[in-house]
């Protein structure tokens, strides 16, 4: 059925309707107000589409989920955090009910000065063996971190020393070396 039959067939079956226009709640004449003081509409169009990624825009954007956060206190100085998994900025200040804001930053690697011994090696494997990490990526991932972030290193290697405080054998650090 075309448009021009539609219109045809509507025009068999029309019906005369009455509009009446809306009564205000409060009739009397000085109470009125028109609709453009009541409320204002605006309607936009962009002209380009809108993208389907999100672009972060700066630290303003709350949406965005970062994995470090820079905290500022009113009456101390800044506080940084890391999380896993990545957290918006809301989630982040709930742990900080303190903080006046947060921002996102990425953090400065230091490279280490030396390259990671068999020793410093020997007591990370013992610290990832002590939480029951076996996964063979993993363990790769966190030996590869601590040969390129010096910070990193000096974390796990610390982490290597609690815990027990043993000195590991040779026969101990053949093993977690293998």
């Amino acid at each position: 059925m075309s448009l021009k039959d539609l219109i045809r067939g509507k025009k068999a079956h029309d019906k005369f309707a009455t509009a009446t226009p809306a009564t205000f709640a409060t009739p009397t004449p000085e109470e009125r107000q028109a609709v453009a003081t009541v409320a204002t509409v605006a309607v936009a169009i962009p002209a380009d589409p809108i993208p389907k990624t999100l672009v972060s825009v700066g630290t303003s954007d709350t949406a965005i989920a970062y994995h470090w956060w820079r905290f500022h206190y009113s009456n101390r100085e800044p506080k940084e955090a890391s999380y896993w998994p990545p957290v918006n900025e809301a989630e982040a200040l709930v742990g900080e009910p303190d903080a006046i804001s947060a921002e996102p930053f990425e953090p400065v690697r230091r490279q280490p000065d030396e390259p990671l011994t068999e020793k410093d090696e020997a007591l990370i494997r013992v610290w990832l063996a002590r939480i029951n990490e076996t996964d063979d990526e993993t363990i790769q991932a966190v030996l590869d971190q601590c040969r390129g972030d010096a910070d990193a290193r000096a974390s796990f290697i610390r982490l290597g020393n609690k815990g027990d405080n043993q000195e590991t054998t040779s026969e101990q650090r053949t093993i977690l070396l293998n």
